[in-house]
């Protein structure tokens, strides 16, 4: 969305099971999986880490801040808002450098009063930080985006739960008898039509 970031990130909680909710309360460091990201730039070269990656956010990155806080934070690299996450993490310093990015805004996704993940909006071609509106407008993106990844997971998870339910009850194929352990068979007496004509 080139309106409101020049790149956006999102990186989920890991779930107990496929297709169950994150459980526990959230600490520092951070454990989440890049899903996504989208940049200005074809490529996006920007990006530190791949799709399915496992990402680490200490407390001092925007994305666990926002996700232990439960609300939108928003970092600034001027005012030396980041300056304790990039010291710890060379590869997002040098890539923040490198790409002149200047502001970074964390909004934690949420539904149905569970946090899933996080989407960090970044700018770094655009001059302008972000304001106030910007904020409302992410988080109104992030909130639509949550309730669509809630509603995934809960059909993957009722999916699961009614193939579960169909094997178990789907009776137990039958087994065919060795020929040693079939019944004998049944000798029927021979029929009138047989002892008149004295067919075999």
């Amino acid at each position: 969305m080139p309106a409101l970031a020049d790149f956006v990130s999102v990186d989920l909680l890991e779930p107990e099971e496929p297709g169950s909710k994150p459980t526990g309360p959230l600490t520092a460091p951070v454990s989440l999986r890049r899903v996504a990201h989208r940049s200005l730039t074809p490529g996006s070269p920007e990006a530190v880490a791949r799709r399915g990656e496992l990402v680490v956010y200490p407390a001092a990155a925007p994305q666990a801040d926002s996700l232990l806080a439960g609300h939108s934070v928003v970092a600034s690299v001027p005012s030396g808002d980041l300056d304790p996450w990039l010291a710890v993490d060379e590869p997002r310093a040098r890539q923040v450098r490198e790409y002149g990015v200047h502001s970074m805004l964390s909004v934690p996704l949420q539904a149905r009063g569970t946090t899933l993940g996080v989407a960090a909006f970044t700018r770094f071609a655009r001059p302008e930080s972000f304001t106030h509106d910007d904020v409302l407008l992410a988080e109104e993106v992030t909130a639509r985006a949550a309730v669509c990844i809630d509603n995934a997971r809960r059909y993957s998870r009722e999916r699961e739960t009614t193939l579960a339910l169909q094997r178990s009850l789907l009776p137990a194929p039958c087994r065919a008898r060795p020929p040693w352990r079939r019944p004998p068979a049944i000798c029927r007496p021979r029929t009138r039509a047989w002892a008149a004509t004295g067919s075999t």
